[in-house]
Protein backbone atom coordinates (compact mmCIF):
# COMPACT_ATOMS: atom_id res chain seq x y z
CA UNK A 1 0.00 0.00 0.00
CA UNK A 2 1.35 3.29 -0.99
CA UNK A 3 1.34 6.23 1.79
CA UNK A 4 -0.34 8.72 -0.45
CA UNK A 5 -3.69 6.26 -0.56
CA UNK A 6 -4.86 7.76 2.45
CA UNK A 7 -4.39 11.55 1.52
CA UNK A 8 -6.13 10.63 -2.21
CA UNK A 9 -8.93 9.45 -0.50
CA UNK A 10 -8.56 12.93 1.98
CA UNK A 11 -8.84 10.56 5.28
CA UNK A 12 -6.29 10.76 8.35
CA UNK A 13 -3.99 7.68 8.45
CA UNK A 14 -5.39 6.06 11.13
CA UNK A 15 -9.12 6.40 9.73
CA UNK A 16 -11.43 3.58 10.47
CA UNK A 17 -12.82 1.47 7.17
CA UNK A 18 -16.49 3.36 7.95
CA UNK A 19 -14.37 6.69 7.47
CA UNK A 20 -12.46 5.37 4.61
CA UNK A 21 -15.90 3.89 2.53
CA UNK A 22 -17.80 7.25 3.52
CA UNK A 23 -15.22 9.21 1.70
CA UNK A 24 -14.78 7.01 -1.49
CA UNK A 25 -18.44 6.96 -1.85
CA UNK A 26 -18.54 11.06 -1.78
CA UNK A 27 -15.79 10.89 -4.17
CA UNK A 28 -17.21 8.66 -6.38
CA UNK A 29 -21.14 10.71 -6.26
CA UNK A 30 -18.93 13.69 -6.78
CA UNK A 31 -17.10 11.97 -10.26
CA UNK A 32 -20.43 12.04 -11.71
CA UNK A 33 -20.46 15.93 -12.37
CA UNK A 34 -17.02 16.56 -12.38
CA UNK A 35 -15.01 15.47 -14.86
CA UNK A 36 -11.58 16.33 -13.08
CA UNK A 37 -11.91 13.60 -10.06
CA UNK A 38 -9.72 10.95 -11.14
CA UNK A 39 -11.72 8.08 -10.92
CA UNK A 40 -9.17 5.35 -11.33
CA UNK A 41 -6.75 6.79 -8.88
CA UNK A 42 -9.46 6.89 -6.49
CA UNK A 43 -10.53 3.27 -7.07
CA UNK A 44 -6.83 2.17 -6.54
CA UNK A 45 -6.47 3.95 -3.44
CA UNK A 46 -9.55 2.55 -1.98
CA UNK A 47 -9.56 -1.05 -2.90
CA UNK A 48 -5.34 -0.87 -1.89
CA UNK A 49 -6.67 0.25 1.62
CA UNK A 50 -9.44 -2.07 1.82
CA UNK A 51 -7.30 -4.92 0.65
CA UNK A 52 -5.07 -4.04 3.51
CA UNK A 53 -7.44 -4.32 6.24
CA UNK A 54 -9.58 -7.13 5.74
CA UNK A 55 -9.51 -10.15 3.78
CA UNK A 56 -11.89 -11.82 1.27
CA UNK A 57 -12.40 -15.24 2.14
CA UNK A 58 -15.99 -15.98 0.43
CA UNK A 59 -14.82 -14.87 -2.79
CA UNK A 60 -12.05 -17.12 -4.15
CA UNK A 61 -12.41 -15.61 -7.47
CA UNK A 62 -11.15 -12.16 -5.98
CA UNK A 63 -7.59 -12.11 -7.24
CA UNK A 64 -8.29 -13.51 -10.62
CA UNK A 65 -10.74 -10.82 -11.25
CA UNK A 66 -8.24 -8.18 -9.79
CA UNK A 67 -5.10 -9.32 -12.27
CA UNK A 68 -7.62 -8.57 -15.04
CA UNK A 69 -8.50 -5.15 -12.98
CA UNK A 70 -12.39 -5.95 -12.46
CA UNK A 71 -13.83 -5.74 -9.30
CA UNK A 72 -17.34 -5.21 -7.55
CA UNK A 73 -16.68 -1.48 -6.57
CA UNK A 74 -16.18 -1.13 -10.88
CA UNK A 75 -19.06 -2.89 -11.65
CA UNK A 76 -21.46 -0.96 -9.24
CA UNK A 77 -20.19 2.53 -10.38
CA UNK A 78 -20.80 1.75 -13.27
CA UNK A 79 -24.53 0.55 -13.34
CA UNK A 80 -24.69 3.33 -10.87
CA UNK A 81 -23.64 6.53 -13.28
CA UNK A 82 -25.71 4.19 -15.77
CA UNK A 83 -28.62 2.82 -14.72
CA UNK A 84 -30.89 4.99 -16.78
CA UNK A 85 -29.01 3.70 -19.88
CA UNK A 86 -29.12 0.16 -18.72
CA UNK A 87 -32.45 0.54 -17.87
CA UNK A 88 -34.12 1.77 -21.03
CA UNK A 89 -32.15 -1.06 -22.85
CA UNK A 90 -33.83 -3.89 -20.90
CA UNK A 91 -37.14 -2.32 -21.60
CA UNK A 92 -36.42 -2.15 -25.55
CA UNK A 93 -35.65 -5.70 -25.68
CA UNK A 94 -38.42 -6.99 -23.05
CA UNK A 95 -40.49 -5.07 -25.50
CA UNK A 96 -38.74 -6.73 -28.80
CA UNK A 97 -38.79 -9.81 -27.91
CA UNK A 98 -42.97 -9.99 -26.84
CA UNK A 99 -43.36 -7.91 -29.91
CA UNK A 100 -41.50 -11.29 -31.14
CA UNK A 101 -43.38 -13.71 -29.86
CA UNK A 102 -46.34 -12.11 -30.96
CA UNK A 103 -45.83 -12.02 -34.62
CA UNK A 104 -44.01 -15.77 -34.46
CA UNK A 105 -46.72 -17.39 -32.05
CA UNK A 106 -49.62 -15.99 -32.23
CA UNK A 107 -50.26 -15.01 -35.89
CA UNK A 108 -53.85 -16.03 -36.15
CA UNK A 109 -54.50 -13.76 -33.28
CA UNK A 110 -53.58 -10.34 -34.79
CA UNK A 111 -56.24 -8.32 -36.82
CA UNK A 112 -55.93 -4.92 -37.57
CA UNK A 113 -59.78 -4.17 -37.09
CA UNK A 114 -62.09 -5.36 -34.56
CA UNK A 115 -64.90 -7.53 -34.80
CA UNK A 116 -67.37 -5.26 -33.65
CA UNK A 117 -67.74 -1.36 -33.47
CA UNK A 118 -68.68 0.15 -30.25
CA UNK A 119 -71.21 2.52 -31.57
Amino acid sequence: MLDNDYDILGVDRGADLEAVKRKYDILMKRSIHDAEVDVDMITSAYDRIIKENTRDYFNPDAELLGAKGLNKKKIRNYIYQNKLKLGIIIWAAVCLLLLMYILIFQPGNISLMPDMVPF
